[in-house]
């Protein structure tokens, strides 16, 4: 008889509130002035590079470093709260 793999109660709701998290971060950067969503929409979850993100934007490498930490940092201004 083959085992089968069975999530646990505890995988399950760890996956649900990972899943509901990502809803709400990315329901915020949604919400944020565009200079800072569009740089951590593109590093955050189409997972470019800094390099290809000054690329695309045609902006300087050190501007999309600037909005990314300023944009991190109201992502964590917003959670700090949820004490994750």
């Amino acid at each position: 008889m083959k085992k089968v793999n069975i999530l646990n109660y505890g995988t399950l709701k760890h996956n649900t509130i990972n899943k509901i998290l990502s809803e709400q971060v990315l329901d915020y950067i949604e919400q944020m002035p565009v200079i800072y969503s569009s740089v951590l929409t593109m590093y955050l979850v189409c997972k470019n590079k800094v390099s290809d993100i000054s690329n695309i934007l045609d902006i300087p490498y050190k501007t999309v470093e600037s909005r990314l930490y300023r944009g991190k940092q109201l992502l964590n201004e917003r959670f700090e709260d949820l004490n994750l």
